[in-house]
């Protein structure tokens, strides 16, 4: 039993959901607005922050004379225009989906063609990461960031974290919730759900 005056223990991890929950995932925040997203001090939310900043899942700055922001770096590629062959199969894929009486499941050609910053290995091991992540949904039924972080090998991606790749590999360009057999969160959620078929 929690004991009444018992304050919740807020984590980095804590702390890095409330970057993610943005609508605007370039927006840097204060330490006072991740603390009031969290429910918690100045102090306790600038402590995770720099936990954060530590490990390079994000990036700060001062402003101003004594203000600093803080935000989730982005790759650059992530913010060029997709090709057009990536956009006509996106609509070919979205039009398969409005028509079907149920959402076909994703094959491996459609991970070869998801669109994703890198080039070379990193490029290749960052898509098997994202294949790792869709046979834990398919397998499980449902999963979150915290679940995908134990099956991803990081280092493999070339990311220097967990977190620098869940944002500029999943959370950015929305790659999960692309694929035709996955549901992404709701509005502030964070679970996503497998809608595939399963076996046949």
């Amino acid at each position: 039993m929690v004991d009444r005056g018992q304050i919740p223990r807020v984590t980095p991890e804590d702390a890095a959901a409330v970057f993610e929950e943005r609508s605007d995932v370039a927006e840097p925040l204060t330490a006072k607005e991740v603390g009031e997203a969290l429910d918690c001090t100045r102090r306790t939310a600038l402590t995770k922050l720099e936990a954060l900043s530590e490990d390079g899942d994000i990036a700060s700055k001062k402003v101003g004379g004594r203000a600093r922001v803080w935000w989730v770096p982005v790759e650059r590629e992530e913010l060029e225009p997709e090709s057009e062959a990536h956009t006509d199969s996106v609509e070919t894929e979205s039009e398969d989906v409005a028509t079907g009486t149920q959402r076909r499941e994703a094959s491996d050609q459609l991970f070869y063609d998801v669109e994703l910053p890198g080039d070379g290995e990193n490029l290749k091991a960052r898509r098997e990461a994202i294949q790792q992540i869709h046979s834990y949904l398919k397998e499980h039924g449902s999963g979150r960031r915290a679940d995908f972080a134990e099956i991803v090998d990081v280092e493999k991606t070339g990311y220097a974290s967990f977190n620098s790749f869940y944002t500029n590999c999943v959370t950015v360009p929305g790659t999960l919730g692309a694929l035709p057999d996955v549901e992404p969160p709701g509005e502030g959620g964070h679970v996503y759900q497998y809608v595939g078929g399963g076996e046949s």
